[in-house]
């Protein structure tokens, strides 16, 4: 079977799993373990390529360092699993974007609504010429992993990418938009008519001042505003894709 091109095949350890070994190593061996005994604490053989690959997957993030056979968290672990006062979640958004794919997806999302799940694989089917299956676990990997990392907030069934890390206590700024006024979605909406062509009007106010605005013949019911949203998301499939610089290692 030919070997897969570098930067395809999904890391074989979530950020979030791979913080807790992190802690692991920190809370069992003071910052260092030999292998064979990190191998123990993850239920590994030392010899099993699963424990080598989640190995690998820790070096991407940045998390650990190996000195011949022990494994010690990297400076940047360290800040991880024991971060100073002021580090507000910095060094976990350091950590989870290492890996080029992650960073990637994030500046293009960045203080925007994520796609679906199913939608950011599509997305890397085509820009990144990965199969379905690998597109689906790196789009999966990447929305938990920016959970652990404190880069989302939960918007009805949708989650908005943060720009960096907000923490419950901090008073770190997330870099997240104001927030619209909240809708009552239990009736059709209801636009101010313009008196010179008496047609609704929907006013969508954005941050920096641009307004975006649509007209329609009358008011929309519940349906006929699922299917604007259908029509905004096939728009966006068309708006400029990701960089391609930059790939992870297997």
């Amino acid at each position: 079977m030919p070997k897969r091109p570098t930067g395809s095949v999904p890391l074989q350890l979530r950020f979030g799993d791979a913080v807790g070994v992190a802690k692991k190593i920190q809370n069992s061996g003071g910052g260092a373990l030999t292998k064979a005994m990190l191998a123990e604490a993850m239920s590994y053989s030392l010899s099993s390529s699963g424990f080598r690959m989640k190995l690998s997957a820790m070096k991407q993030h940045g998390l650990i360092e190996e000195e011949g056979e022990k494994i010690k968290l990297s400076k940047l672990g360290l800040s991880v699993v024991v971060p100073v006062p002021d580090d507000n979640g910095k060094s976990l958004k350091e950590a989870f974007l290492r890996v080029p794919i992650y960073l990637s997806i994030h500046e293009r999302y960045a203080n925007k609504m994520l796609p679906l799940t199913s939608e950011l694989a599509n997305l890397l089917v085509h820009e990144r010429k990965l199969s379905g299956d690998l597109a689906k676990v790196w789009a999966e990997n990447f929305v938990e992993g920016a959970k652990s990392a404190f880069l989302t907030r939960p918007r009805g069934e949708r989650l908005l990418l943060l720009g960096n890390p907000h923490i419950e206590g901090t008073n770190e700024e997330s870099g997240e938009p104001a927030e619209p006024p909240a809708i009552d979605s239990s009736e059709p909406l209801k636009p101010p008519k313009v008196p010179e062509t008496s047609k609704p009007i929907f006013s969508f106010p954005f941050p920096g001042g641009k307004v975006v605005q649509i007209t329609s013949s009358g008011e929309l019911t519940q349906a006929e505003l699922g299917a604007l949203i259908g029509m905004l998301t096939a728009y966006k499939t068309s708006l400029p894709t990701l960089g391609t610089e930059g790939k992870g290692g297997e």
